[in-house]
């Protein structure tokens, strides 16, 4: 819980001095980082309320601008959460082609990929979102360099797991689930929602 104070706070502190100066941009990007925090928290109201806050504020942007790739990412989430799946798919699909349209290799895409392996999930498409999510890891991989553990690893291995569990491949399942928890072991806190689920899944019998 600590942990999504802080987040809260720093948002609305990058929120409230970019208010006092006038950086739109930065306005939009405090909101957007209210929204995302809230949705992981499950105050899926709240989220929506920050993204209108945000859209409010921001303006015209140009379509690929960091602080809208990352509005749609939350909005798909919140979309997802509410069961609007279909709504979901089609805002993290439009991330999705937008980076990589420009060929960026970037850990945005990476989350992109995993929110949709989450997405198709939810649809019941365990084979979608198992070829999402192995994108996601053979990007995170590649964007890892020398360090001996990545939360973006980990986070596209937990996404993986959970695809090949759903799939009824439960021996690759665990091999991604074990490098989730370890990555994130030793990237996130202890309590973390991906830790703790990491965990728990690898706990099953």
């Amino acid at each position: 819980m600590g942990q999504y104070q802080e987040a809260l706070s720093y948002y609305d502190r990058a929120r409230a001095g970019s208010e006092r100066v006038g950086i739109v941009a930065g306005v939009s990007y405090g909101w957007i980082g209210r929204a995302s925090v809230l949705e992981a928290q499950g105050r899926a109201d709240e989220a929506e309320e920050a993204v209108r806050r945000a859209t409010a504020a921001e303006g015209q942007m140009p379509e690929a601008h960091p602080v809208r790739l990352r509005q749609l990412a939350v909005e798909a989430r919140v979309a997802a959460r509410r069961g609007r799946l279909p709504e979901a798919q089609r805002k993290i699909t439009e991330v999705i082609e937008l980076l990589s349209g420009r060929g960026l290799r970037h850990p945005a895409l990476v989350a992109a990929y995993r929110i949709r392996a989450d997405v198709s999930l939810a649809r019941g498409d365990p084979a979608a979102a198992r070829a999402d999510a192995e994108k996601a890891l053979a990007l995170a991989e590649a964007l890892r360099g020398p360090a001996a553990a990545s939360s973006h690893v980990g986070l596209a291995s937990l996404a993986l797991g959970k695809a090949l569990l759903a799939g009824g491949d439960r021996a690759r399942a665990r091999q991604a689930l074990e490098a989730a928890a370890a990555n994130l072991a030793a990237t996130e806190a202890e309590e973390s929602p991906d830790a703790v689920e990491a965990r728990r899944l690898l706990a099953q019998p």
